[in-house]
């Protein structure tokens, strides 16, 4: 998202993509390689639907053969409900699907999209054994379908409140909660 006159709206692949890699800390040598791919969906996360989430799972499932793990960069108004939606809709997933964003748009001067961009890239990168949807936020690794957004303009804006938190990050190092991520799945992989 980004500032316009007339409030919030969702910014170009374009412009995205060129804040994104210019972002301090992106060229770290501890981060994996990726590839930056625009959704077909560009959207205020206000407005996303039940349908939009099934699109979300179509272009994991497009592209599951061809990476170790996908990062969802999304606003956090329906977060918490995206990550549930997909956490049944990815069926047996055999890699991380992690979830992040801010509260505030990337190009404001509150960094917390950035720290929590980062920090998710970093986790990808150590989360091996990690076979599931699950949100990073403010330094946190949560469950997908047990998250809840409590705040607009904490950081912690995204918790788990009956569940405890799978992993944090602290000066990049992953602490992963492997008693509680779930299990390498024995079926394959499937859309449901």
């Amino acid at each position: 998202m980004e500032r316009s006159e007339l409030g919030l709206r969702p910014m170009t692949m374009e412009r995205f993509s060129r804040l994104f890699l210019s972002m301090p800390g992106l060229n770290e040598s501890q981060l994996p390689s990726f590839d930056l791919q625009a959704s077909t969906l560009l959207l205020d996360s206000a407005r996303m639907k039940p349908r939009d989430w099934v699109c979300v799972a179509e272009e994991i499932a497009k592209s599951y053969s061809r990476f170790d793990g996908f990062l969802l960069i999304m606003g956090t108004d329906t977060m918490p409900y995206a990550a549930s939606a997909l956490s049944f809709l990815l069926e047996n997933i055999g890699k991380p699907v992690i979830i992040t964003g801010g509260q505030y748009p990337l190009t404001d001067a509150r960094l917390d999209e950035q720290a929590n961009l980062i920090g998710a890239m970093k986790t990808l990168e150590q989360a091996d054994g990690l076979f599931e949807v699950a949100i990073f936020f403010n330094r946190k690794l949560i469950r997908g379908n047990r998250s809840v957004k409590v705040s607009t303009t904490s950081a912690d804006g995204i918790a788990s409140p009956r569940f405890p938190l799978l992993g944090r990050l602290e000066d990049g190092i992953l602490s992963l909660r492997r008693d509680l991520t779930l299990s390498q799945p024995e079926a394959s992989f499937q859309l449901t």
